[in-house]
């Protein structure tokens, strides 16, 4: 797929571009909030057994990093899909769109406990 056919492709060009706004966002929260973290950071709790997984504030990098690899994969699965599986392009590209609201929500519950 050129360029010029993804741009033809409107659900496929804004789900992308709502996707890395969202990522964006989430990656603003970590660069304004990291300093005012604890040293050790509550990555992980649970309401039954509380808090089971410490860590430093830079694992958020961590976690925005693994979601942004994620998200590069699924765009190129997508763009080689796109001729032969149409409906799995549409899935790598929702996918994504999943993938950066959940970071987002990751990154803001970290940063909202600690």
């Amino acid at each position: 797929m050129t360029f010029k056919e993804f741009f033809s492709q409107k659900v496929l060009f804004f789900g992308l571009a709502l996707s890395i706004v969202i990522f964006l966002i989430s990656a603003g929260l970590i660069v304004t909030h990291i300093g005012s973290l604890p040293e050790t950071t509550i990555i992980h709790f649970d309401s039954f057994s509380g808090i089971d997984y410490f860590g430093e504030p830079a694992d958020l990098w961590w976690i925005w990093g693994i979601g942004f690899f994620m998200m590069i994969i699924n765009a190129i699965l997508g763009i080689e899909f796109f001729y032969r599986e149409r409906i799995a392009t549409y899935l790598f590209f929702a996918t994504n769109l999943l993938i950066s609201i959940l970071i987002l929500i990751v990154v803001a519950t970290i940063i909202s406990v600690n």
